[in-house]
């Protein structure tokens, strides 16, 4: 029997033994103390991709997210979300542009699992949403990422939170990315999807975590984390399946500077990832090095600058799931297009400002503005072929508002352009993606 088989066992069991030994009031007490949540969904899409066959499509999405979880019971919880979506209106091409993203019908039971807390810790066993440096699903899409797995998150030791987790199958946010039918729910499978390793799930054999936040020190956090997959197939197009092991690395302080009227936060932080066997040849044994520095409330604004730098010849896997991020992502366009590439200095500047400093509660807007510098490398490395450069600028506004008057009410807009320019012996091209993101929710 597997060790995921036998764990879920025995956790089954336990619970089993301790609903069996409960009386009558502990078993009404918990099921009472049962809570529910849900969240309507409404999203509307718009993008013009220069790059793209399918130019100019737009496509409507309405989703419905139920969840719950059950009082304790000794120490054991049940918990689960159910993620119900449709795209009914857009057009053919429409819905093959988005089938990595948005292109989805059904409903798939994304988390169920049980769960035991002792002290300050909670273990869970079966499906659940993660969400740590290294293993991190994205919740940017109309469906989340989900793992299906063990994990523990233990607080028992002061100023100290230890996560770990073993995870042996994963959904994607499409059934496209699982590498089934297109336009279907995506089911839970053996296979994962990587940040910086193309859209696609790639088949693995199971994967392994831990990782450390600390908080000794005051206004100072500490975090690492290691990550190991276990035969890994890349599921690269036009590239024969490679297989071998992945080890993530990820190391970040965060320091914080109160002051009188505002605070000053200064961020760094180190990933990388190496592989093995086959996947050697596609050189991702990256590293890299983020930086961050922000000025935060002054008069309802923040303003902050970031620099990623990615070694020149070996680009970085980012995270197992599309969740992993760096400091000089663009909104959209996610981390993993380009600021994880080889060679490639991403700078990012960006202002927020909350309008409740003015007396319009609930509203707030951010503007950021992205470009890097590309160190062409000279052989393949990751995705990047050899000897191509890319080098990238662009821009987000967005703005999310929460209506005051139904509770629970909330739009999100946001507009992305981004250009890039690839050059090959001496020849250039120039391409642009503009996208719109009107994003509708209920939460009750």
């Amino acid at each position: 029997m597997k060790p995921h088989k036998i764990s879920i066992t025995l956790l089954i069991a336990l619970s089993s033994m301790a609903f069996a030994n409960s009386n009558n009031e502990s078993l009404k007490d918990a099921l009472l103390n049962t809570k529910f949540n849900a969240e309507l969904k409404a999203w509307y899409w718009d993008k013009t991709d220069e790059t793209s066959k399918f130019n100019n499509e737009n496509i409507t999405n309405f989703a419905l997210e139920l969840g719950l979880k059950t009082g304790d019971l000794y120490g054991f919880y049940l918990g689960s979300t159910a993620q119900i979506a449709f795209a009914p209106i857009g057009t053919k091409n429409a819905k093959l542009l988005y089938n990595g993203e948005q292109n989805t019908k059904g409903i798939v039971l994304s988390q169920l699992h049980l769960g035991y807390k002792i002290s300050n810790s909670d273990i869970k066993i079966g499906r659940q949403f993660i969400n740590a440096p290294l293993v991190a699903g994205n919740g940017a899409r109309i469906l989340k990422e989900s793992f299906e797995g063990a994990t523990a998150n233990i607080k028992d030791i002061e100023n100290n939170n230890i996560f770990l987790g073993y995870v042996y199958k994963f959904q994607g946010r499409t059934s496209f990315i699982m590498g089934d039918e297109s336009g279907k729910y995506p089911k839970f499978k053996d296979r994962i999807t990587l940040g910086g390793v193309g859209p696609k799930a790639h088949k693995f054999n199971g994967l392994y975590y831990l990782g450390l936040t600390n908080k000794s020190f005051e206004n100072l956090d500490l975090t690492a984390q290691y990550s190991y997959l276990n035969n890994v197939e890349f599921a690269i197009p036009n590239m024969k399946d490679k297989s071998g092991d992945i080890h993530l690395y990820y190391t970040e302080a965060n320091y914080k500077v109160p002051l009188e009227n505002f605070s000053l936060k200064f961020d760094a932080n180190f990933r990388g990832s190496k592989t093995s066997g086959q996947l050697e040849e596609r050189n991702f044994n990256g590293q890299m090095y983020g930086v961050k520095a922000g000025v935060y409330d002054l008069n309802g604004f923040n303003f902050i600058a970031a620099a990623t730098t990615v070694s020149k010849n070996k680009s970085v896997i980012m995270s197992a799931g599309l969740g992993g991020n760096s400091y000089t992502f663009l909104p959209v366009r996610g981390g993993h297009l380009f600021t994880s590439t080889a060679g490639m200095t991403t700078y990012k500047f960006q202002t927020d400002y909350d309008f409740s400093k003015i007396g319009i509660k609930n509203l707030k807007t951010s503007a950021a503005y992205v470009f890097s510098k590309h160190s062409t490398p000279n052989k393949q490395a990751g995705m990047n072929p050899a000897n191509v450069k890319r080098e990238y600028n662009g821009y987000s506004l967005a703005l999310n508002y929460k209506v005051p008057c139904l509770e629970g009410l909330s739009t999100n807009l946001m507009w992305v352009s981004l250009n890039e320019e690839k050059t090959l012996n001496n020849k250039t091209d120039k391409s642009k993606i503009d996208e719109l993101w009107v994003k509708l929710s209920y939460k009750f």
